[in-house]
């Protein structure tokens, strides 16, 4: 619970709400090279990631670096979209994935998460 609480994406996340969200997520392993999300791609979950660095890549153009205690993917997964960038393991990783009905039901019921 507490890589969730620390996250500003979860700031707003009752104590219940993130026990329950922790409970919920299911931890993913990545190696070097493998994408947790491909643009243009569709957007069934989030990572937070708890382990290890990604690269963000917005049409083969490098944007950011992300490491330990970003939440990423959760733009497509928030806004029914596809994914709006790529993101790449850069070295071992291991999240916390959260489906999108999980998250999606998170925000629909409670405007201070919204």
């Amino acid at each position: 619970m507490g890589l969730f609480a620390r996250n500003d994406l979860f700031k707003r996340c009752t104590r219940a709400e993130l026990e329950h969200l922790a409970a919920s997520a299911y931890e993913m392993s990545f190696e070097p090279g493998d994408m947790l999300c491909v643009e243009g791609a569709e957007s069934p979950e989030c990572y937070v990631i708890e382990v290890g660095r990604a690269a963000v890549t917005v049409g083969r153009k490098g944007v950011a670096m992300v490491s330990e205690g970003a939440v990423v993917g959760e733009r497509g997964v928030l806004l029914d979209t596809v994914r709006s960038a790529t993101v790449t393991a850069m070295d071992h990783m291991v999240t916390y994935a959260i489906s999108r009905e999980r998250l999606r039901a998170l925000v629909a019921g409670d405007p201070a998460a919204r």
